[in-house]
C-alpha cells in the first residue's frame, strides 16, 4: 500500500459547535498550500460546513479555514451542472454516493447524480486542476459561487481563459483584500453569464461582468464530455495568478499533476515509516501526520524572475520574501514546531523567516495569524516558536536578533491594539502577575507570560546577552507568585495581594482560559521542579497530579455561563480531570517523567492514546492546526516536548514495534523491545542513558534508540537525570 491510502481526511469532521471530535474539514490540498478543497454539504453554516454523513452537497469549495472557530477567507464554490444554472444552496443542492466519492490528500472526485457528471480535483500549491465529465451532455455547464464579496470575471474571446477579482475583507485584513483566480478551459466556452440569483433560486443574467456578487456560469458546447480546468490563485495580481497557472499546471495534463501531489505527499508523510501490525494504528497515525504539515499556509508568490514576494496582511502593502499564515501559536507551539525541527528543520527557517518578516511589516510579532492578526488567546506564544527553533541551532545571526527585538516589544511595551502583544503589560511589569479583577483569564496570561519570559531569556542567552538573559530568568520566576499554598493550586491574583474568593478547582472560566484550575494550574512548562518545591512535602506534584486524574471529570460553568465544549469533551472522554480533549492538558501525563516518576507516565499514556482514531469521530477534541495531531504521533513515538525553548525532548513509551524517522541529520529508528508496560532501560546505539529524556542533537543525527520493556513496576524506578529544569545550570 502507498502510505496515502492511510490517510483518512475526513478523520475529525464529526463535529459540531457543542461538541468536537476534532473541528476538521476533509482538506485536499498540498502540503502547507495556499489552498484548499473540500465537499460542502451544508453552505447554509459557514463555520461547519461539511458532515461526512450528509448525502448531499452544494459543490466543491475553494476554502482557506483553519478553524471554525474563526472566518473563512477567500472561499467560493464550483458545481457542474447541466442546463439552467443554479447557485441558491438549497436549488443547486444535488445527491452524491459516498461509497463512490474519493477523498484523498491528493485526490478528490465526486459524482453529482442530480445533473450526471463527476468533478475530480487533483491540487497545487496555489491552485488545482479538475476534470468535469459529463454523462447528460444537452447543456453542460460549469458554475461559480462567491462567497460574501465582490466578483468580478472576464473571459477571453476564444472562450478558454477565465479571469476572476474575488474582493472580500475579513475583520483581520485590510479593507481592499483581493483575490485573483485564473482559470483555464480544453474546451471554449460558448455561453458566459455572470449574475443575480432569482426567487426561484436560478440564476438572473447581468450585463457587466465587474461588480457581481452571486455567482457566473459557464456553458460548453453540447455533446461536450470531459473538460479540463486548470486554476491559479494570487493575492498580488491577476498577472501573477497568470504566472502561477503557467509555472504549477504548464504543459502538464490531470494525471501528471495528479501524480506530482501524490509524490509531494508521500515524501513529507514518510519522513515516518511506522512499523506496526496493527492496521488501525497505521490509519490514525499517518491521518495525524498528514494534518500536522497543512498548516501554516504558504502566504508568497513567484513572478516571472522567480523571485518571492507576498501580499501583506501587516500593512496592505506587496513586499519581497516569504510569508507564512494560518496558524495559532497558542496551540502549535506545544508539538507542532518541535517535531517540524526534526523532520523539517528547513522548511522551519522558512517559516520563521515570515514570522519575522510579519514583524517587519506589522510592527508586532505574531499572535495567530488568519490571515492577518485575530489576537486571540492568552500570552504571546510566539515566544515559544522562537526559542525552541533558537536552542536547536536553527535561527541564528541577523534574524535571531529581530526575532528578540521582536519578542522584546511585547514584552515591555503595552499595544494600544487589543490584537497585538501582551494584554496588561504594565501591569504585568509592576505586579509580576496580571491582576485577576481587571483583566480577563488573568492566570493563563500570567503563565504565558512567565514562561514567554523564560523563552526570550533562552533567546537572549543564545544571542549573547548575558545581562537582558538574567533579568528575564529572574521574570520567570514569576509563576511562583500565582501558588496559593492553601489550596495548592496557581490562580488568579488580585491587585493588592490578596487570591480572589469564592475558590473552586473546578470552576471554568475567569481566571483560566478553557478550563479551571485543574486543567491550567501546572502550565510551567520551564520549572515543573520548582512548581514541585512549592508543593512542600516530597512529591507534593506527583500527589496533586495522581488526584487529578482520580478526581471525577466534574465541572461548573461558572464565569462562562453556559456550557463550553471542552466541558462536555472532558466529561465524555472520562479521565478525570485531565482533559487530554484541549492543549493545555497536553503535557499532563509527561509531569510524572520530569518529576522522576516514568512508570506513571506509562500508566497514564495507553489510555489517552486509546481515543483516536481515524474516523470521523476520530479526535476527543478540537484539532487545532495540528496541534492535537502533534501530541498523538509524539507519544506514539515515545517521545514529547514537555518545554519548547530547550534541546530536550521527555522520555515516553513507544506505541509501535519500530519508526524510522528521516530527521534533518539522519535516519533514527525507534524500537521497543520486548513486553511490559513499562520501560526498564533505554539504549542509544547499544549504549545504556539514565537520562529521562533526549537531546535534540541525540535524535537529528539518527541512530538507533531501543526501549526495552518489563511488566515490574519495580525496574522503571530507577535513579535518572531529569528533563530541563531552569534550575539546572545552563
Amino acid at each position: 500500500m502507498s502510505v496515502l491510502d492511510y490517510v483518512q481526511v475526513k478523520q475529525g469532521t464529526q463535529s459540531t459547535s457543542r461538541f468536537s471530535h476534532g473541528n476538521t474539514y476533509p482538506l485536499v490540498a498540498c502540503p502547507f498550500g495556499l489552498v484548499s478543497f473540500a465537499i460542502q454539504t451544508r453552505g447554509d453554516d459557514e463555520k461547519w460546513f461539511y458532515s461526512p454523513y450528509d448525502r448531499q452537497t452544494e459543490g466543491v469549495r475553494l476554502t482557506h479555514i483553519a478553524t471554525p472557530w474563526l472566518e473563512d477567507y477567500a472561499h467560493l464554490a464550483f458545481i457542474p451542472q447541466n442546463g439552467k444554472p443554479i447557485v441558491d444552496l438549497q436549488s443547486r443542492s444535488s445527491g452524491f454516493r459516498p461509497e463512490e466519492t474519493v477523498m484523498r490528500p491528493d485526490e478528490l472526485s465526486i459524482g453529482f447524480l442530480r445533473d450526471q457528471c463527476r468533478l475530480s480535483l487533483t491540487p497545487t500549491e496555489r491552485g488545482a486542476c479538475m476534470k468535469v465529465e459529463f454523462q447528460n451532455t444537452s447543456e453542460p455547464r460549469f458554475t461559480i459561487i462567491p462567497q460574501k464579496a465582490q466578483f468580478g470575471a472576464s473571459l477571453d474571446v476564444k472562450g478558454t481563459r477565465l479571469l476572476l477579482r474575488y474582493q472580500g475583507a475579513t475583520p483581520c485584513t485590510p479593507s481592499d483584500f483581493t483575490m485573483y483566480i485564473a482559470l483555464e478551459f480544453d474546451v471554449p466556452a460558448q455561453k458566459t453569464a455572470c449574475g443575480t440569483v432569482g426567487i426561484d433560486g436560478c440564476f438572473t443574467p447581468t450585463d457587466s461582468a465587474q461588480e457581481v456578487t452571486e455567482g457566473y456560469t459557464l456553458g460548453f458546447p453540447a455533446g461536450t464530455r470531459s473538460v479540463q480546468i486548470k486554476m491559479a490563485t494570487s493575492y498580488i495580481s491577476v498577472e501573477q495568478a497568470l504566472c502561477t497557472l503557467k509555472r504549477e499546471t504548464g504543459g502538464r495534463t490531470y494525471e501528471q499533476l495528479r501524480a506530482e501531489a501524490s509524490e509531494l505527499w508521500e515524501r513529507y508523510l514518510l519522513c515516518v515509516r511506522l512499523q506496526t501490525k496493527d492496521e488501525e494504528q497505521k490509519r490514525t497515525f499517518y491521518s495525524c501526520l498528514y494534518r500536522m504539515f497543512l498548516f501554516p499556509r504558504k502566504f508568497y508568490e513567484e513572478n516571472k524572475q522567480g523571485e518571492v514576494y507576498h501580499y501583506s496582511c501587516g500593512d496592505g502593502k506587496v513586499h519581497p520574501g516569504i510569508m507564512y499564515t494560518d496558524n495559532g501559536f497558542w496551540d502549535t507551539f506545544r508539538t507542532v514546531y518541535p517535531f517540524f525541527a526534526l523532520v523539517i528543520p528547513d522548511e522551519l527557517k522558512k517559516m520563521l523567516e515570515g514570522y519575522i518578516q510579519y514583524y517587519k511589516e506589522s510592527g508586532w510579532m505574531p499572535k495567530w495569524l488568519n490571515p492577518g492578526e485575530w489576537g486571540l488567546m492568552p500570552g504571546t506564544l510566539i515566544d515559544a516558536v522562537i526559542a525552541d527553533a533558537a536552542a536547536k541551532g536553527l535561527l541564528r545571526g541577523k534574524d535571531l536578533e529581530t526575532a528578540l527585538e521582536g519578542l522584546l516589544k511585547h514584552a515591555t511595551i503595552d499595544s494600544d491594539n487589543s490584537v497585538q502583544g501582551r494584554h496588561g503589560t504594565e501591569d504585568y511589569l509592576k505586579y509580576g502577575y496580571v491582576p485577576a479583577e481587571k483583566y480577563r483569564e488573568s492566570a493563563n496570561h500570567t503563565m504565558d507570560y512567565v514562561y514567554g519570559d523564560f523563552c526570550i531569556a533562552r533567546v537572549a542567552e543564545i544571542a549573547g546577552n548575558s545581562k537582558l538573559a538574567d533579568e528575564f530568568y529572574q521574570r520567570a520566576d514569576n509563576y511562583k507568585k500565582m501558588f496559593d499554598s492553601k489550596e495548592g493550586f496557581l490562580r488568579g491574583r488580585n491587585s493588592d495581594g490578596s487570591f480572589p474568593e469564592g475558590f473552586d478547582p473546578c470552576n471554568w472560566g475567569d481566571p483560566y482560559c478553557e478550563g479551571g484550575a485543574w486543567q491550567n494550574g501546572f502550565s510551567v512548562f520551564h520549572d515543573l521542579r520548582g512548581l514541585d518545591a512549592l508543593y512542600g512535602d516530597a512529591g507534593g506534584l506527583c500527589s496533586k497530579l495522581m488526584e487529578l486524574f482520580d478526581t471525577p471529570p466534574m465541572y461548573n460553568v461558572a464565569s462562562y455561563g453556559f456550557e463550553i465544549h471542552e466541558m462536555t469533551e472532558m466529561a465524555a472522554l472520562d479521565f478525570g480531570q485531565c482533559a487530554i480533549s484541549n492543549q493545555p492538558s497536553f503535557h499532563l501525563p509527561y509531569i510524572f517523567t520530569v518529576l522522576g516518576h516514568p512508570e506513571h507516565t506509562a500508566e497514564k499514556l495507553p489510555q489517552l492514546l486509546s481515543v483516536f482514531k481515524s474516523t470521523p469521530d476520530g479526535f476527543p477534541g478540537d484539532e487545532d492546526n495540528g496541534s492535537m495531531s502533534g501530541w498523538y504521533v509524539f507519544s506514539t513515538l515515545g517521545l514529547y516536548p514537555v518545554t519548547p525553548g530547550t534541546d530536550q525532548y521527555v522520555r515516553g513509551i513507544p506505541m509501535m514495534d519500530e519508526a524510522v524517522i528521516r530527521t534533518g541529520g539522519g535516519e533514527l529508528h525507534i524500537r521497543r523491545k520486548g513486553s511490559g508496560r513499562y520501560v526498564k532501560r533505554v539504549l542509544i546505539n547499544g549504549k545504556p542513558t539514565n537520562h529521562l529524556y533526549f537531546t535534540y542533537d541525540e535524535l537529528n543525527c539518527g541512530g538507533v534508540i531501543e526501549f526495552l520493556m518489563t511488566e515490574n513496576v519495580d525496574e522503571a524506578r530507577s535513579n535518572y537525570i531529569l528533563p530541563y529544569s531552569m534550575n539546572d545550570p545552563l
